[in-house]
């Protein structure tokens, strides 16, 4: 499968008043400049350079750059500066823009959500913990006393931040301990609990 390659649109046309090589008429010669552009998975991304081909009208005839005549190949330079890159061929660019922007809007968002949850917890809670021996593993709620949250550590860790979703189903040992909630605030604003799930 390829994800990735080079495309041209076409983006000038002019009518060349020279005779065709070919065929002797006139007015027939039609140049056309094309720009080239790298895409990925067909989503266009950057220009890369423009290029001239002309054809004539009547007998078909396909000239390539190497093959223009002077007045052609200056003509051909006037129309490549004077045709405009297509705005839309920088439309990965803003794929791209739009997905890290949305990305930090929802990270915000979830920080925003956990600093307010991790000011009241509550029974079953659960906090998505990184261990100090760069392993995670997934604390829950059991009660809150006052000041006091007490909580059940999981039975297992993990080495992948994408394995915490499995831990869930492995169940919570019969060992409880308890924080307090200052303590919870410190361990989220250090990164030490990564995520709430309520």
């Amino acid at each position: 499968m390829i994800v990735y390659g080079t495309s041209t649109t076409k983006i000038a046309t002019e009518t060349i008043p020279d005779k065709c090589l070919n065929c002797s008429n006139q007015f027939t010669i039609q140049l056309n400049v094309f720009q080239r552009y790298v895409h990925l998975f067909w989503i266009p991304f950057l220009p890369a350079g423009k290029i001239g081909i002309s054809q004539c009208t009547h007998c078909h005839e396909v000239l390539e750059q190497s093959n223009f005549t002077y007045n052609l190949t200056e003509t051909y330079k006037n129309a490549k500066s004077n045709s405009k890159t297509p705005i839309w061929i920088f439309s990965g660019f803003l794929v791209v823009a739009f997905i890290i922007a949305g990305g930090m809007l929802y990270s915000k968002q979830d920080d925003a959500k956990n600093a307010k949850i991790i000011l009241s917890p509550q029974k079953n809670d659960v906090y998505e913990i990184k261990l100090p021996n760069q392993s995670y593993t997934l604390y829950k709620v059991e009660k809150v006393v006052g000041d006091s949250v007490f909580l059940t550590p999981n039975k297992f860790e993990t080495n992948q931040i994408s394995g915490l979703s499995d831990l869930e189903e492995k169940g919570y040992s019969e060992e409880v301990f308890s924080l307090v909630r200052n303590d919870l605030k410190d361990m989220l604003e250090k990164g030490k609990i990564m995520d709430i799930n309520r």
